[in-house]
């Protein structure tokens, strides 16, 4: 029955990825999510139901399109996998109640914030906004309010400040808007304890990026901070708890 479980929990996120990636294409253009019916992004022709079955499909159809024979971007099977293996961990670790769909729902709009910044260099307000209020409401009912409170306030001034900072003193933007407002999100679903453990993965992560762009390339150049700080958040939220009582027995 566990198994049973485990199963049509993948499944389920499989089939959420597969409505993300709508998401992840559509959201920046300001396209409507639900019309028209998926179809192929170089020669618009509608797809069949059967070329909308998560991973399936793209393997049945050999990464291209059954019309113009494009090659399909590997990011479709991609996000329904992620989607797919989040969903699984989530009720696996919380189980198929409040929590679990509220966290799984946390998951998917980290999701998408992920591909649309290393597509767009983008973070939308129409998905931050809401992330927080969710955030702030999940943290509410689970007896956590107050630090979700001082985590989502303590995130988005710690990014001000050094979005400030690096206008002031290096005379280019070192933190857009938007990553301001994820940290916000960040600090709203994990508290202050999980926002630090996300943070920390966070600048690690975007330290190594930058510096092998630089020795890649010879010089600096921007990058999406927004993936990142999705990769931290997600560590944080599975295993932030376990990470911080390890750091803290250091001591």
């Amino acid at each position: 029955m566990r198994a049973f479980f485990l199963f049509f929990s993948f499944l389920y996120g499989l089939l959420i990825g597969s409505f993300l990636n709508v998401v992840i294409h559509r959201l920046p253009k300001r396209e409507s999510v639900a019309w028209p019916a998926s179809h192929c992004p170089r020669c618009f022709v509608p797809l069949e139901w059967w070329e909308n079955i998560p991973l399936l499909s793209f393997l049945g159809l050999r990464g291209r399109c059954r019309t113009c024979k494009q090659p399909i971007s590997w990011r479709y099977p991609l996000v329904e996998a992620a989607t797919g293996l989040l969903f699984l961990l989530v009720f696996h670790l919380e189980g198929f109640g409040i929590k679990g769909i509220a966290l799984a729902l946390f998951c998917s709009l980290l999701v998408v914030i992920f591909w649309i910044d290393i597509d767009e260099m983008l973070i939308l307000n129409v998905l931050t906004f809401p992330g927080i209020a969710l955030g702030l409401a999940f943290s509410a009912w689970n007896g956590h309010f107050l630090s979700a409170l001082l985590a989502g306030v303590g995130g988005y001034v710690l990014f001000e400040a050094i979005a400030y900072l690096s206008l002031w003193i290096l005379k280019k933007e070192g933190m857009g808007h938007g990553d301001t407002l994820l940290a916000a999100m960040l600090g709203a679903w994990l508290g202050v304890q999980g926002l630090i453990v996300a943070l920390y993965f966070s600048f690690f992560i975007g330290a190594v990026v930058g510096l092998a762009m630089r020795f890649r390339r010879g010089k600096s150049e921007y990058f999406p901070f927004g993936p990142a700080m999705v990769i931290g958040g997600l560590l944080s939220l599975f295993w932030g708890a376990s990470i911080g009582h390890w750091y803290l027995a250091l001591f």
